[in-house]
């Protein structure tokens, strides 16, 4: 059984289906508009009633800073983006061509 629809019908299930491709896998158990627009009243108002917990949290999770031995300095959360750097892979690599070289005298 094949249900038929308008152009019109079509059109707009179309747009309905692309705004919830937009919101990726996040909402991939979401089925329609509705629930895409629930979900995201029910996150808005979490945030407005926890803004202080929110906000106090990302002040100390920016505040932690590491000092690496590359020379760089980089936020904690952020350890993975900064060893994945030109700059921390080319110190660690020369350390390591140092250190090699060392070892072989």
């Amino acid at each position: 059984m094949t249900t038929e629809y308008t152009d019109s019908e079509l059109i707009e299930l179309g747009k309905q289906y692309l705004k919830i491709l937009e919101y990726g896998k996040q909402y991939e158990k979401i089925k329609t508009v509705e629930e895409l627009e629930k979900k995201k009243a029910k996150a808005k108002k979490y945030r407005e009633k926890n803004k202080k917990k929110i906000d106090e949290y990302h002040k100390i999770r920016n505040s932690i800073k590491i000092d690496c031995e590359c020379g760089s300095r980089y936020v904690a959360y952020k350890k993975k983006r900064h060893e994945n750097s030109k700059k921390h892979k080319r110190f660690m690599g020369n350390r390591t061509a140092i250190g090699q070289t060392r070892d072989s005298k």
